[in-house]
């Protein structure tokens, strides 16, 4: 199985109630990781300091629990360097600190034309932007929080392929709270980004929205979710055309008068706009 850990390699040095598991090497869906593990135990609590990388990994022997079928194609980087404290896991949880960053270039997920997708969104808002998110953001703590929705529906089409272009999903831990630093996607036409957190501590959703974005950065939709993992709040999706009456006519007149106006930048990291 590809998916299985093998090749485990490690060397434990210990001084003092100090250990130091280094290098600590194996191979996981087809990529090669490595890193190091030092446990402290010299004080109250143990401590635990995790640094490790797990390169060019096969995002679809990843991706394949949640759906045998469909699962994108192609290779990413996953790096975490995280401390943490505790005798019980629950303890460990709280303390948990640090980065943890998914990076990836080229992924192909056949039987979805995400594109053609986007763009029917607007008019339509049929389709669900926190299915994108889920799965191609969180990666690997995305399965962890899946439990109570099926994001495996992307997975389910039948017709056209997507390419993403790039995949970046950065987080700062903080006290068991993942919180997105730089967390967004680029397709050959468009840009999706991702804000919020993932509280792993009370297992929920720290107002996570998801956004289809315009070359500025601005949100040309969104969509957000809320509450526990395993019985999340998904809202209807909301877009700037759905907006009627009145203030979308005001809106608009303003922005004929100011066309290159100001607008609210939602995300502004490393994912450009495509060309």
């Amino acid at each position: 199985q590809e998916h299985a850990a093998s090749d485990l390699k490690f060397t434990v040095a210990g001084k003092r109630g100090v250990f130091d598991v280094t290098p600590l090497t194996m191979r996981a869906y087809s990529g090669q990781g490595s890193g190091n593990l030092r446990a402290d135990f010299t004080g109250a609590v143990p401590r635990y300091q995790l640094s490790y990388t797990l390169a060019q990994f096969h995002v679809d022997a990843f991706l394949k629990p949640l759906s045998p079928k469909n699962v994108p194609e192609g290779s990413a980087d996953l790096t975490a360097n995280l401390s943490m404290q505790g005798k019980t896991v629950k303890a460990i949880r709280q303390t948990l600190q640090g980065k943890v960053s998914l990076r990836g270039k080229n992924l192909i997920l056949k039987g979805r034309d995400l594109d053609q997708e986007f763009d029917r969104f607007e008019s339509s808002q049929t389709f669900n932007l926190v299915d994108v998110g889920a799965f191609f953001f969180a990666g690997p703590v995305g399965l962890a929080v899946t439990k109570g929705y099926n994001f495996a529906s992307i997975l389910q089409g039948s017709e056209g392929r997507s390419v993403i272009r790039t995949l970046v999903s950065d987080w700062n831990v903080e006290r068991g709270v993942a919180l997105s630093q730089d967390v967004a996607i680029a397709t050959t036409k468009n840009r999706v980004a991702l804000q919020g957190g993932l509280d792993f501590v009370n297992e929920r959703f720290d107002d996570v929205t998801v956004a289809l974005i315009d070359d500025k950065g601005c949100i040309r939709a969104q969509q957000t979710i809320h509450g526990a993992f395993n019985n999340p709040v998904v809202e209807n999706p909301s877009t700037l055309k759905a907006l009627t009456g009145p203030v979308a006519k005001l809106l608009k007149q303003v922005g004929s008068l100011f066309p290159g106006g100001e607008c609210e930048v939602f995300y502004a990291g490393s994912v450009a706009p495509p060309k």
